[in-house]
């Protein structure tokens, strides 16, 4: 019992004598016993207490850092000379500075920032008298730094003009040493100011500035998104809108109108065509000529003459752009003439019966013209129609020496029902074909509306017109068509700060490939100002208080920026880069205001879907996040539930609304006028392929297209195996390549090995007998 004494009067005397410098927690000790309580009687001798050799101190919980008033438990173990823990060992707790932290019951308020360093001494010295502590310290930290950006000011619209670019802003911290970053450099701070110098490119810019105390382990991000272009483009003052001259360009090329190759037999058996020659000379092998002769074609005394069947043969065409127009040039090689008749000669009946054989070649000019205000015009300025040689086969011998005369009465009035017939049945009919061409070209994107709800917000209708302003020629190389476009929403204006849209500065001239068929080009520009004018009428003002992951009072998403394409950079695989930002997200709940900061950035390429150009865009976007302000301090989002709030519920509504407006049929021409010329015809389609995949191209969105035309042959056109034409092919029941068979609607194979569809010679015509038109000049 006297050596319990002891070891208490020692305890009490090392706490009276403990360090002035430090604040101290009442030490352990044994609790006392109450009055009454059933005591066993302990030995006059207690067990003596092992001898601490070293302590371990943890202030609970353990973090990297504390903010003020957290209270810490100490978690004290003293071991003895074994290294074993002693049960109920006594030890006394001290902090330092001596104002950290307040003891409070049996756990530690933290006061103050800075660290702050807790020491626990057993009451019991070690073995050579000396006090056995064990100290921990901590970090207490509020906060990381707090940075404000006062430049760019968000959604800020610079120019050249501005350059440099200077980013600048303040940081606060109550202690520790800051260490400021933008985009990753680190950048001086003097007096609690930095700045930046950035260099900017086209579309939004995205600023990240970052900041540290090197005490909080949570690093400050902050952001700012600020638009740059070189030039801006004025936009719509009363309503959302935006108007461009050459907005859209068609390239018609040489080989458009002519490649110098014949149409093919694709897979199925459809004969295809991919030229506006290839087009012209199928109508001439289907035209109905014989519906043009009215027998009998010559009737007099004692005389009549009828044109049973004329067979056309195997035709060529060829045409070239010409300055003004096109010029074709169509020769006529095995033309099959079927007649029967009589005519009287010095009183004797002559027969008839029989056939002609003739070639006939045409010059046709065809002007293009395009009124200011009115559609295309095609007419021809230039005909001259010969038949170059003729021979006859009639049963009387009689009748071919007539014939042969040069100045026959008979062969000239054959040659001009000839003549006749093949201008009123063709030639009469390709300005229409080509006029209807070049008009849907016109017309194909006039008063066009497109439905746009993000079900987030107010549904609009975007109004998109496209009409074309100007039509020019160039010999042997292009038709070029150049639309103006204009885009509307009749709403009011939403953004009526704004400079207009951002322009990379004037397009090239000439940004198409030189080898295409037909190419359609869209300017950068215009599609911006297409997304400007959505931008302007509020698409991107969002309620999305139902889509929270939490109850608020009110969360609406709005643009500082308009949604932008800018060209993509080193790594990015895709045609554009589709750029919404700033978005700020801001949310109401019981009285606290947060407000986030989001930039997306994706991936856009365009493909050819049932003959309209539309917009494919990347799975995942880049998607960047940061908090603008918030009045508690911390934010009620966690960068997960808010990534996950955009990428469910924003980002596939907006861009279903995009693709939508950025989506349009091209003009694909119907060529509704070919079953008139030739019913066989009927079944005649054309549609849009690509030839190349759509690219960028000095300013315009280039879409190198193919343009072919698909016919399904009937094997029962109304050939016969009787014509002369005909007997030079090894199958009697073969027709110029087609096989014949009964009258039904089959699938044809053609004879490559035996004959061509089109002839291929091109040799100029003879002319010595032509017919010119009125306005017409001899080709020379």
């Amino acid at each position: 019992m006297m050596k319990t004494l002891l070891h208490i009067c020692l305890a009490m005397l090392l706490v009276a004598c403990g360090d002035d410098q430090t604040t101290s927690a009442p030490p352990q000790v044994t609790p006392e016993v109450d009055a009454g309580t059933d005591v066993r009687v302990e030995p006059d001798v207690a067990p003596e207490q092992p001898v601490p050799r070293f302590l371990e101190l943890n202030m609970e919980p353990g973090k990297a850092v504390y903010a003020t008033q957290t209270r810490l438990l100490p978690a004290v173990t003293v071991f003895d000379i074994n290294a074993e823990p002693i049960p109920e060992a006594l030890f006394d707790v001290t902090v330092s500075p001596a104002d950290a932290a307040v003891a409070v019951d049996d756990r530690w308020e933290l006061k103050t920032q800075g660290e702050v360093t807790f020491t626990a001494c057993a009451l019991l010295p070690g073995a050579d008298g000396a006090a056995v502590c064990g100290s921990d310290t901590v970090i207490v930290d509020n906060t990381p730094p707090i940075v404000t950006l006062t430049s760019p000011v968000p959604g800020q619209q610079l120019d050249i003009a501005d350059l440099p670019v200077r980013v600048q802003g303040t940081v606060e911290d109550d202690h520790g040493d800051v260490r400021v970053f933008v985009d990753g450099v680190e950048v001086p701070v003097q007096n609690g100011t930095f700045e930046a110098v950035v260099s900017p490119r086209f579309g939004v810019n995205h600023v990240e500035v970052t900041a540290t105390d090197q005490i909080n382990p949570n690093t400050t991000i902050s952001g700012i998104d600020y638009l740059f272009a070189p030039t801006y483009v004025a936009a719509g003052v009363t309503k959302p809108s935006f108007d461009l001259d050459d907005a859209l360009i068609f390239w018609l090329g040489q080989r458009f109108v002519d490649d110098g190759t014949p149409a093919v037999r694709g897979p199925d058996g459809a004969l295809v065509t991919r030229d506006l020659v290839d087009i012209l000379n199928l109508v001439l092998l289907n035209v109905d000529l014989n519906s043009q002769i009215s027998n009998p074609v010559l009737s007099s005394a004692g005389s009549s003459l009828n044109i049973d069947d004329i067979d056309i043969g195997k035709p060529f065409v060829d045409g070239s752009i010409v300055q003004g127009g096109i010029e074709l040039y169509v020769q006529i090689n095995d033309l099959l003439v079927s007649t029967r008749g009589g005519i009287e000669i010095s009183g004797q009946s002559v027969n008839l019966a029989g056939s002609i054989e003739a070639t006939m070649s045409a010059i046709v000019r065809l002007d293009v013209t395009k009124p200011a205000n009115g559609p295309v015009a095609v007419t021809v300025s230039t005909l001259e129609l010969a038949v170059e040689d003729a021979s006859s086969n009639f049963a009387s011998a009689d009748a071919n020496a007539v014939f042969t005369l040069a100045q026959s009465a008979l062969r000239t009035t054959l040659e001009q029902i000839l003549l006749d017939t093949v201008e009123d049945a063709f030639i009469d009919q390709v300005p229409a074909l080509l006029q209807e061409t070049l008009n849907s070209l016109d017309s194909a994107l006039q008063g066009q509306t497109f439905a746009l709800d993000l079900g987030l917000g107010t549904p609009l209708t975007l109004n998109l017109d496209a009409r074309m302003t100007r039509l020019q020629t160039f010999r042997r190389n292009r038709l070029e068509a150049g639309l103006s476009g204009s885009t509307s929403v009749d709403v009011p204006r939403v953004q009526t700060q704004s400079r207009g849209v951002p322009s990379m500065g004037a397009a090239s001239a000439q940004p198409f490939f030189q080898s295409s068929r037909i190419q359609i080009a869209i300017q950068q520009v215009f599609i911006n100002g297409l997304l400007h004018t959505l931008w302007d009428a509020g698409i991107l003002e969002l309620n999305v208080t139902d889509q929270l992951p939490i109850t608020a009072q009110n969360a609406v998403i709005s643009a500082k920026i308009q949604p932008l394409m800018r060209p993509p950079l080193e790594g990015q695989d895709a045609t554009l880069v589709l750029q919404l930002g700033q978005l700020e997200l801001t949310i109401e709940v019981l009285g606290r205001r947060d407000v986030y900061g989001v930039n997306i950035e994706t991936g856009v390429d365009f493909d050819l879907v049932d003959s309209s150009l539309a917009l494919t865009f990347a799975d995942v976007p880049r998607l960047r996040t940061w908090v603008i302000s918030s009045t508690d301090g911390r934010p009620l989002l966690s960068p997960d539930a808010l990534e996950g709030l955009l990428l469910t519920q924003v980002y596939p509504q907006l861009l279903a609304a995009l693709s939508g407006g950025l989506s349009f049929a091209l003009p694909v021409p119907s060529l509704t006028g070919l079953a008139n010329v030739a019913p066989a015809l009927s079944t005649f389609e054309i549609a849009f392929g690509l030839q190349r995949e759509v690219a960028l191209r000095e300013g315009w969105i280039v879409v190198d297209a193919t343009l072919d035309g698909s016919f399904q042959i009937r094997a029962d056109f109304g050939f016969t195996t009787s014509k002369k034409l005909c007997t030079s092919h090894p199958s009697p029941t073969s027709h110029r390549g087609f096989e014949s068979s009964s009258a039904q609607e089959v699938r044809c194979s053609f004879i490559w090995t035996k004959t061509t569809l089109f002839s291929s010679v091109n040799r100029p015509p003879n002319l010595s007998n032509r017919k010119t038109t009125a306005n017409s000049s001899p080709k020379k």
